[in-house]
């Protein structure tokens, strides 16, 4: 896979529109049957299905937050018991000293505790230690709303980071071009049968998204018509180049290999999502 990735940036010999020969044909067919490219009612289609590219490290720094935050939770829950326990004592014992029961004692370790407990969970007392009142419980509400719409907001990040979009264009006029690549003597020691390049470009295309990137709406209708440079020039362009791909075909010792050809982004040093094709049905076109 390393050399065939190796031979498709090599200068190409010769550019063809046809196939000057079997394994040339061969090229093509294969590099056809990877864009999935199909035809209904004359009409020919291609569906991308894109995972955007997103480091592992960085999904799992989101995991952690998503568990550090229900830890937080379950802290806070756990912290708000033992105070309303706490409160609970020290009405207790205001009661005990209303009837005369002498509880000085107890009740000065009540308050200590109380205001303790208070003060960590951030609710202040004021000196005499009075009992909550609804305003504290308010408090707490307020802040487990917080700490769950933090995990919600995570989890949201989560799924727009991992999951694919999926966008089907209608392509016309497509032009399907093979370009062979010299083989050296190492190659053809190795066992390259056959390495190059089959490009596939439409003069014109429509696109419609049913399943957008980053919580996006999903399209109602196609997209006007656009040729390959009106899409670049409107940053349109996908990861497959929208519409134009090249693929990096070839054939070592005697099995068929294609390689996903750099894109624009990878060669600017970025890191596009990976791309997949699937057969297009009816049921992936607008009604």
């Amino acid at each position: 896979m390393k050399r065939l990735l190796a031979m498709i940036t090599m200068v190409s010999l010769a550019m063809s529109v046809g196939c000057s020969s079997s394994l040339e044909k061969e090229a093509v067919k294969r590099a056809r049957e990877h864009w999935k490219l199909t035809q209904i009612g004359g009409v020919s289609y291609l569906c991308e299905i894109t995972v955007p590219y997103t480091p592992t490290e960085t999904i799992q720094a989101l995991k952690d937050s998503v568990t550090a935050t229900k830890t937080e939770i379950a802290a806070n829950e756990q912290a708000y018991r033992s105070l309303v326990v706490a409160e609970l004592n020290y009405k207790s014992l205001v009661e005990a000293m209303k009837k005369g029961v002498d509880v000085s004692k107890e009740l000065k370790e009540a308050i200590s505790d109380l205001t303790g407990k208070a003060k960590a969970l951030g609710i202040g007392l004021d000196g005499s230690a009075k009992a909550l009142t609804n305003l504290t419980e308010v408090q707490m509400k307020n802040r487990l709303e917080k700490t769950r719409a933090t995990i919600a907001d995570l989890k949201r990040q989560i799924a727009e980071l991992t999951t694919a979009s999926k966008t089907v264009f209608e392509l016309r006029n497509i032009k399907v071009e093979v370009s062979p690549s010299s083989l050296s003597e190492a190659d053809k020691l190795n066992g390259v049968e056959w390495g190059g390049q089959v490009r596939l470009e439409a003069e014109a295309f429509r696109r419609y998204s049913p399943q957008p990137y980053s919580g996006g709406k999903p399209d109602k209708a196609w997209s006007d018509w656009v040729s390959p440079a009106q899409a670049a020039k409107a940053g349109l362009v996908t990861a497959a180049k929208g519409y134009v791909d090249t693929l990096g075909v070839g054939k070592i010792k005697g099995e068929w290999k294609v390689v996903q050809s750099l894109t624009a982004g990878e060669l600017a040093g970025l890191r596009p999502g990976d791309v997949t094709f699937k057969q297009v049905e009816a049921s992936d076109l607008p009604r």
